[in-house]
């Protein structure tokens, strides 16, 4: 009897545990999140005194960059438009935009330049501070308690801080999009489109047609080109070029291999196919951009 009432309570524990995960299986709002949908990239990190030396002129960053300074006074300029850096607070810059800085007395920056493929419409489009917002105040405090001055760090701990600065703000600037804004991205992890996204990341320096990457998404070329550009606000081939041209900037200014060779990495066909895309986007060619982001960096 001991063994029948053993088999007994056994099946009883399994047919309940059995309903238990149909219920799961079959619950209509249950989904499993890929993270790596949203694929974050640090380009660099660095903490920097400003004054007085932080004068630049024409600023195009390659990537998206957040800016943290310890106290009032340094400014940026865009389209005649002041944009004041204030203690405490995150900035938020789009790459691609140009701008002019300018230093105040005794202030300490810390900054971050990263990149996120494949980012739908709706993240502003100039120079954005995300407010005086206590829990990003508190990463960018301890950023510039960690963080040697003037050196670009690859500290772990600093770069996995770095890493949530940069999550805790993007997951602002989301909250406040519109209504018609938030379909595009609630949809974001499980959207077929981001087989394209990935494709084109991983195979940037090879021919992509739209008809194989329509397929790829399991969709008609015209269908997927329609939506593509709701979701993206722009064609698949101008995405391509953009993000050709997104990542050779990062490499120009990240990366020691020559123009040529960044060209070729990133899918440009000869270099003077490279220079009319990059300077059309970037507003110079890539030699001068590499030349002079470099010397930014190097603080003359």
């Amino acid at each position: 009897m001991t063994g029948e009432r053993a088999v007994q309570r056994h099946h009883v524990y399994f047919s309940r545990l059995s309903v238990k995960l149909t219920v799961m299986v079959d619950r209509p709002h249950t989904m499993l999140v890929n993270a790596e949908r949203m694929p974050l990239r640090i380009l660099r990190c660095a903490r920097n005194s400003l004054w007085p030396w932080w004068h630049l002129q024409g600023c195009r960053p390659a990537g998206w960059l957040l800016y943290a300074n310890d106290i009032d006074g340094a400014s940026v300029s865009r389209t005649g438009r002041r944009h004041p850096l204030l203690g405490g607070h995150t900035v938020f810059f789009p790459p691609g935009i140009e701008y002019d800085t300018r230093p105040g007395p005794d202030t300490h920056q810390v900054w971050t330049e990263f990149d996120i493929p494949g980012l739908p419409t709706g993240l502003p489009t100039e120079p954005t501070d995300i407010g005086n917002d206590p829990c990003l105040a508190a990463i960018t405090k301890e950023l510039h308690r960690r963080m040697i001055l003037d050196q670009v760090s690859d500290d772990p701990v600093i770069l996995n801080l770095a890493h949530a600065w940069i999550r805790l703000a993007m997951a602002r600037l989301i909250s406040r999009l519109p209504a018609a804004a938030i379909d595009n991205w609630t949809g974001i992890a499980s959207d077929p489109l981001q087989n394209a996204i990935d494709i084109i990341e991983r195979e940037l320096s090879t021919p992509l047609y739209i008809t194989d990457l329509a397929r790829r998404c399991a969709m008609g070329p015209q269908w997927f080109t329609k939506k593509f550009r709701v979701r993206f606000g722009k064609s698949p081939a101008q995405y391509l070029v953009d993000r050709r041209v997104a990542v050779a900037a990062q490499r120009l200014v990240h990366d020691v291999a020559d123009v040529d060779r960044v060209a070729e990495s990133c899918g440009f066909t000869d270099r003077s196919h490279f220079t009319r895309a990059f300077t059309k986007r970037m507003g110079q060619s890539p030699g001068r951009y590499r030349d002079e982001a470099l010397r930014r960096f190097r603080g003359g």
